[in-house]
């Protein structure tokens, strides 16, 4: 029997079921900030998520969507899907990676770095993206190179389109390598470092991002 690709997703957390809409936390006030919460897999269930939410945030015509994101992983179409939703975002979208300890794993290591804004937590970490199977099983032989040829195209893809730090990305596919917020913003993986999403809004107020292509 065939079993499904997945980026490794070891972890069962909830994913929470409704997204919040925020009015005047940061200014214009009559736009809100939409703020989606995946704490859990990536899978189809997070993908429709995503794109509900995503069909919300332009319909109240807001300033930012918000993603608090603590994942370790999931499945590659779904992961696929979401990074086309973001790329193809007509609202900025800002992903961060929340609360101290948690992480952005495997799928979440392509997740975050679509956003127009990459920003982590103190105490959380980003990487180890390496394409499993289904049951966590390494691959090997020619399937092998050919899943790990696609994963990494496609991480350098969005790192390209977002400027971020492509050779590491490349590294976190083909050798699973995991850093620290710290190291993360350092080496020019994430924009920002946040305790808490006060701050994180703060950092973003007046800051300008592309969005298709605008």
């Amino acid at each position: 029997m065939r079993k499904p690709l997945r980026i490794a997703a070891l972890l069962v957390f909830a994913l929470l079921p409704l997204f919040t809409l925020l009015r005047g936390a940061i200014s214009d006030g009559d736009r809100p900030i939409v703020l989606v919460d995946i704490n859990g897999p990536i899978n189809p269930a997070t993908d429709d998520y995503l794109k509900s939410a995503m069909s919300r945030a332009v319909a109240v015509n807001s300033r930012l969507m918000v993603i608090r994101l603590n994942t370790p992983g999931g499945l590659v179409p779904s992961m696929q899907s979401m990074v086309q939703t973001l790329l193809q975002s007509e609202v900025p979208v800002a992903v961060y990676v929340t609360p101290a300890g948690g992480s952005a794993t495997s799928a979440g290591v392509f997740i975050t770095l679509a956003g127009n804004v990459a920003a982590m937590a103190p105490g959380t970490t980003i990487g180890a993206a390496h394409p499993v199977m289904g049951d966590g099983q390494s691959m090997e032989g020619d399937m092998r190179a050919k899943v790990e040829n696609f994963a990494v195209s496609l991480i350098r893809a969005i790192a390209e389109q977002r400027q971020r730090n492509v050779q590491w990305a490349e590294q976190a596919v083909r050798e699973s390598v995991s850093i620290t917020d710290r190291e993360a913003l350092s080496l020019k993986v994430i924009d920002l470092v946040a305790p808490d999403l006060t701050a994180l809004l703060s950092a973003l107020e007046n800051r300008t991002v592309q969005v298709k292509g605008n």
